[in-house]
């Protein structure tokens, strides 16, 4: 899997920052998003396959 991990730690201070200031209108849960990236370890190979 794939996370925006820059994006992730821009949202997290972004949180904390405002927060701190007395906002707390964030949720608890904050969907970043990610992407499923196939890589060697994950594909499937044709040898000894049944």
């Amino acid at each position: 899997m794939k996370v925006d991990r820059v994006g992730l730690g821009r949202k997290a201070a972004e949180i904390i920052v405002s927060r701190l200031k007395g906002n707390d209108h964030y949720s608890r849960v904050v969907d970043v998003g990610f992407e499923v990236v196939e890589r060697e370890s994950t594909r499937r190979s044709d040898r000894g396959a049944h």
